[in-house]
């Protein structure tokens, strides 16, 4: 947990660099005609293969993959009166922002019709941070959550935002006043308040694939939450394994978390219809990481054969039905393993 005044210095050099991003300078590029921002208020901009991204004065923006079909979402004032030349070639899709006010870490929805972000106002009293999900057509937007005291959840973090792999549900971490909490919000239900899932850290998460579910990795307790709102429906129990997010089956059905045994950290499989009937696979180093494969067949696995090290030393793909495991990388050398990712086909 940061304490306040770190914090509050944070949000203040972010502020200096939205300030910095509304001066004009002799080295400021031009933005030329083919790329001023579309504001007509009254068109609804395309969602497919569009990137969101946060300009330099803290505005966000929706463009297509070619760099064409350029639009802004948010800050109209700010934006006229820090690029007048705009003038007849557009309006903001949204309300006009103040020069005290910078948007962050912007994430689409599964569908592409939404985006959330963290919103930062910096105002003589107080700094206040909230949580907005707006219409990534038009840049209509709504609060879902505005934090009760100022602070971050990682440098430069305001929330961590997270939707759902499929539906409306939008989670996020927040800090609050009883630690790090994470939140769900409906976005089938429009005006309803975000609810709170969990407190704690370090608090890890991942979504089911059908968004129906949670892994939830809150110091040591794991918990298999189906829904993730309410405690009737909840698994939990204890791990002493040196990991952070337990991963779920491509299906949903199955577990994937590390826990420490006689033989030292183990990587172990339960079924989520109950937990109590896992199954150690494989011996793992300490710290570890891993991830299904899309298809459920296998799981990589990253780990140190020294702790503490500043990389894994090891990546294997280990076949969850038994198989020989297939080692991709092994020794501390130039092979060291930094990050790793499935293709989306496996």
């Amino acid at each position: 947990m940061l304490i306040v005044n770190r914090t509050l210095l944070a949000l203040v050099g972010l502020l200096a660099i939205v300030a910095a991003g509304c001066s004009s300078s002799p080295g400021t590029p031009v933005l030329g005609p083919s790329q001023q921002p579309d504001t007509d208020i009254d068109r609804e901009v395309g969602q497919v293969d569009r990137i969101a991204y946060v300009s330099p004065n803290g505005n966000l923006f929706t463009v297509d993959r070619d760099g064409g079909d350029l639009a802004q979402l948010t800050g109209g004032l700010q934006a006229e009166n820090a690029m007048p030349s705009l003038g007849s070639q557009g309006s903001v899709q949204a309300q006009p922002a103040r020069v005290n006010e910078y948007y962050t870490w912007p994430t689409w929805s599964a569908d592409g019709t939404k985006l959330a972000a963290s919103r930062v106002v910096i105002q003589d009293e107080r700094t206040e941070i909230t949580v907005q999900v707006m219409d990534a057509r038009t840049g209509r937007s709504e609060t879902v959550f505005e934090n009760s005291q100022p602070g971050l959840v990682a440098e430069g973090a305001p929330h961590y935002i997270y939707w759902a792999p499929t539906g409306d549900a939008l989670s996020f971490l927040s800090s609050t006043p009883e630690g790090l909490s994470l939140f769900v919000w409906d976005g089938a239900a429009p005006g309803d308040d975000a609810t709170v899932i969990a407190s704690g850290g370090p608090l890890y998460y991942q979504w089911s694939k059908d968004g129906g579910a949670m892994a939830l990795h809150i110091g040591l307790e794991i918990i298999w939450a189906k829904p993730p709102e309410g405690d009737a429906s909840r698994q939990s129990f204890q791990s002493s394994g040196n990991f952070r997010v337990p991963t779920i089956s491509p299906d949903g059905s199955s577990l994937a978390y590390v826990d420490q045994g006689e033989g030292g950290n183990g990587l172990y499989i339960a079924p989520t219809s109950d937990l109590t009937q896992a199954r150690r696979i494989i011996d793992v180093g300490s710290p570890a990481a891993f991830m299904w494969s899309p298809d459920g067949t296998q799981i990589a696995v990253a780990d140190q054969s020294v702790s503490g090290a500043p990389v894994y030393d090891r990546l294997m793909l280990v076949p969850v039905d038994g198989s020989p495991v297939t080692t991709l990388s092994s020794g501390r050398s130039s092979d060291d393993v930094w990050a790793f990712f499935w293709s989306p086909a496996g």
